[in-house]
């Protein structure tokens, strides 16, 4: 294949990838929640979310106590 033409080919598949992604978002439909919605939704998340690496630390603390109170 020769320059121009993979040029012109990966020119042509990203002209394409960006007119059907910019079709894409023009379709998809966008609920835009209320005020009491997001707040209502950020208290829930606040409590279900678990870091790993705060999980991992944790996990470590405790371990830490068990060794020390084994002896």
């Amino acid at each position: 294949m020769k320059k121009s033409t993979l040029q012109y080919v990966l020119f042509t598949c990203l002209l394409i990838l960006s007119l059907s992604s910019y079709i894409f978002i023009k379709k998809v439909t966008v609920v835009q929640p209320t005020a009491t919605e997001t707040i209502e939704e950020t208290a829930d998340q606040d409590n279900d979310t678990v870091l790993p690496d705060v999980k991992i630390i944790k996990k470590v603390i405790q371990k830490g106590k068990d060794y020390i109170f084994m002896f």
